[in-house]
């Protein structure tokens, strides 16, 4: 199912790239990359993010989208360096919550 979110987050937002992550505790300090809808997923799938300060992190917490026009110029824009990401690469992105309980929300992030 997670899969089939990812691919369609993708396509609606007519985005290169999707990914779901999911909180590791549930304090949310942490998400991991579930699931990557991009060519290099493989790689992306298991990566962390910071939970606080960041774009996929905000949306979960408040339960509503956040965009940013810029990745590069944003604070709460974090990449996968890990898989070779730079931030140079991306333009806008917007992170989706995906409620599934009020004390852990997942939460999508579409971009370039």
């Amino acid at each position: 199912m997670l899969r089939l979110i990812a691919r369609r987050a993708s396509e609606v937002a007519d985005a290169d790239q999707a990914v779901v992550l999911l909180p590791v505790r549930r304090d949310g300090d942490v998400l991991t990359a579930e699931v990557a809808h991009r060519p290099d997923a493989e790689q992306v799938q298991g990566l962390c993010l910071p939970g606080r300060g960041s774009l996929a992190g905000l949306a979960a917490r408040t339960g509503a989208p956040v965009v940013t026009a810029n990745v590069h110029a944003d604070p709460r824009a974090h990449t996968f360096r890990d898989a070779g990401d730079s931030a140079a690469a991306y333009g806008p992105a917007v992170a989706v919550p995906l409620p599934s309980s009020p004390a852990s929300s997942p939460a999508v992030r579409a971009g370039p």
